[in-house]
């Protein structure tokens, strides 16, 4: 059952990055490519959730492990001799609290509650993030 509504969130995130299939770009392929991802990753942390005795260690290694497979496309970004402080500022913002500190919580959340309950409360980040959005940066 939670295959079917992880494949079902990934095709309504399919609906959601492109209008019509005519007009599906790169940007609209790595957004449902990272609905998929996101929804194994959910099943996985269900499947290991007895295992699991600390959630910051697990989450720690999740996102370490995470960040070495980027390695081998590094080559198609900016040379870090073009990487300002700032960006160094954001990517460590991301590293601890969009990845260690919200993986944690999920896990956490996880051990009491259902992976398709998870996945439910995942789906929220793109209604908030377009609400925030549109509030803070009056994105249209």
């Amino acid at each position: 059952g939670v295959l079917l509504g992880a494949a079902l969130a990934s095709f309504g995130t399919l609906l959601l990055a492109s209008p019509g299939l005519d007009s599906f770009s790169n940007g609209d392929l790595l957004t449902v490519a990272c609905a998929v991802v996101f929804a194994l990753q959910i099943v996985a942390v269900t499947q290991a959730q007895p295992r699991i005795k600390s959630v910051w260690a697990f989450s720690f290694w999740q996102s370490t492990i995470a960040a070495l497979a980027t390695v081998p496309f590094l080559s198609r970004f900016p040379s870090l001799g073009e990487v300002t402080g700032l960006t160094w500022v954001g990517i460590a913002w991301i590293a601890v609290m969009s990845s260690v500190l919200a993986f944690s919580f999920q896990v956490r959340a996880q051990a009491v509650l259902s992976a398709s309950v998870s996945a439910t409360l995942f789906l929220l980040e793109g209604p908030f993030a377009a609400l925030f959005g549109w509030w803070i940066f009056n994105d249209q």
